[in-house]
């Protein structure tokens, strides 16, 4: 157990670093110091939600506003339900 949960935290902490990656290479050696933490303080809160954002972009949307009802075959059982009853 100790083992998985230490592999979740890993890949976590990696995420992170990704995230963050492209505001640390921008401002390594054009920024002065204070400003450089504060870019990262800036761009943290949105590192650390990344798992959130991950699984908004691959879920599948069931609200009728952003349905596609043309393509009623490509969703899945519940949407395609939700979409026939609308």
């Amino acid at each position: 157990m100790r083992l998985v949960i230490s592999l979740i935290i890993i890949v976590y902490l990696v995420g992170v670093g990704v995230v963050l990656a492209p505001v640390i290479q921008s401002a390594w050696n054009s920024e002065t110091a204070s400003a450089f933490f504060d870019s990262i303080g800036k761009a943290l809160p949105d590192a650390l939600t990344w798992p959130v954002r991950l699984a908004h972009a691959n879920a599948r949307p069931c609200d009728g506003a952003r349905l596609n009802l043309a393509r009623l075959d490509s969703l899945s059982a519940p949407c395609r339900q939700l979409a026939t009853i609308r």
